[in-house]
């Protein structure tokens, strides 16, 4: 059964903006089954930041200090992920190579679990259950994300050497 944009989980973000972005590079991937893992993986990173906010809303637990780093480096990933779909394309590789932006993403989201274990940890020393409770569903968040982020870094790694 071929699963195809729009159906199977893939949201309409992915329809109107992943997609025409993957179609401008679908030149430079082996497949389409990499062209739909990248995009899918993405949308996934993209609907998980989403729903965190969202869910730190409803529990009335505002961002603090490991939210916020955890935030930041998953936009960083999120950037080095789209440097490396972008270095896919043949003409773009003298900037460099696409498994180098791809390392560079699982690097930046190495530093997220090093932030994840060091803001848990702490959580030991808080007293309110409900903020405990709170703040380590919303980092667990972030660590399931970054590692969604981290296995579409490893696509392009398997594009890649598919590729050559």
């Amino acid at each position: 059964m071929a699963l195809t944009p729009g159906k199977g989980g893939i949201s309409p973000y992915t329809d109107l903006h992943v997609k025409p972005y993957a179609q401008r590079h679908v030149k430079v991937y082996a497949d389409t089954e990499d062209l739909y893992v990248m995009s899918e993986r993405l949308d996934a990173v993209l609907n998980g930041a989403k729903d965190t906010v969202r869910e730190s809303e409803v529990m009335g637990i505002p961002p603090d200090e490991a939210v916020a780093a955890m935030a930041t480096l998953l936009a960083d990933g999120a950037r080095q992920l789209a440097t490396a779909f972008d270095r896919l394309d043949p003409d773009k590789r003298g900037q460099g190579s696409a498994t180098e932006a791809a390392d560079a993403a699982v690097k930046s989201q190495r530093r997220l679990e090093r932030v994840y274990r060091e803001a848990a940890s702490a959580l030991l020393k808080v007293d309110d259950l409900r903020e405990v409770m709170g703040r380590r569903e919303l980092y667990r968040r972030f660590s399931r994300i970054s590692d969604i982020l981290i296995q579409a870094a490893d696509r392009v790694w398997y594009a890649t050497v598919k590729e050559g």
